[in-house]
């Protein structure tokens, strides 16, 4: 149900100001779980996009016969912050949930490859 919040006056019923007020104040709650939330994917989006970019990068390098062992490198790092991520927020949504609990092997697992890769590098 929605009412307009208005001030208060001689034809205002209390309990529907009451309730306005609160709907405006769960609105804005909301509105800032929405936009952490989005911000949020965002960063996830570009990390896998990091990923991904510069995986084709080490492939080209590998095919054109260059060392593809920095891109390679930069690919891992950028798997392993995305997967410590979405570690994360699985944890956060449901603490101790089976994916929860899968997304921190994952994220494990990828930051052990990424200091593998680096490694190698050096």
């Amino acid at each position: 149900m929605h009412f307009e919040a208005r001030e208060p006056g001689e034809d205002t019923d209390p309990c529907q100001q009451q309730d306005a007020e609160i709907a405006s104040v769960d609105a804005a709650t909301q509105s800032d779980t929405a936009t952490e939330a989005t911000t949020a994917a965002g960063v996830a989006m570009n990390e896998v996009r990091d990923a991904g970019r510069e995986a084709g990068e080490a492939v080209r390098q590998a095919e054109d016969g260059d060392d593809p062992r920095d891109s390679h490198a930069a690919a891992a790092k950028h798997h392993a912050a995305a997967a410590k991520r979405h570690a994360e927020e699985a944890e956060a949504a449901a603490p101790g949930s089976e994916e929860a609990k899968e997304a921190c092997a994952e994220a494990e697992s990828a930051a052990a490859r990424a200091e593998d890769v680096a490694a190698a590098r050096g």
